[in-house]
């Protein structure tokens, strides 16, 4: 299902939210999420608009929201693999950790380092795991893996305009 309200989003209270709670290690509750959003998806309040990004486009365009309860603040809805969308075909994404893996040609082990760069060549699964080639300077692949989305981040080459997805 759609989120109800989804295209009304407030962009301050994302921010507000983000900046004092959900981001903040010194919360007494939401440094807890805090430390989850920078190990496993890199993310604090110094690149706070790649949550921001997320978040407002899966509220907009996401059919995966669920229902998961009623409480004193509202309903809550749950939505799966916020990020995990947003990585397309022959993106340029990075490894989120080591992986280890085989050279093509001569099989002899290697490791793929955290922050390793490589090209997806291929979306499985719907964008639960994406083929991902890792090549030299020179354009020589030297590695080919499947690899899940919650391990790998997008690199991003433009700034995102804050202005523009508050209108």
């Amino acid at each position: 299902m759609k989120l109800p309200y989804g295209d009304k989003t407030n962009l301050q209270q994302i921010i507000n939210k983000l900046d004092t709670y959900s981001l903040d290690f010194n919360h007494s509750s939401g440094k807890h999420k805090a430390r989850l959003f920078e190990s496993k998806l890199g993310i604090t309040k110094q690149n706070i608009e790649v949550l921001i990004t997320a978040i407002r486009n899966t509220a907009t365009t996401s059919e995966q929201a669920q229902f998961t309860r009623s409480d004193e603040y509202g309903d809550r809805y749950s939505i799966e693999r916020l990020f995990m969308r947003e990585i397309k075909l022959h993106e340029i994404v990075v490894l989120k950790e080591d992986i280890r893996s085989t050279r093509f040609l001569t099989e002899s082990p290697i490791l793929l380092c955290q922050g390793q760069v490589g090209t997806v060549v291929d979306v499985l699964g719907e964008g639960a795991a994406f083929e991902v080639e890792f090549s030299d300077l020179d354009g020589q692949a030297y590695a080919m893996l499947t690899i899940q989305g919650e391990n790998l981040i997008p690199l991003r080459y433009e700034p995102v305009d804050l202005l523009a997805l508050s209108s």
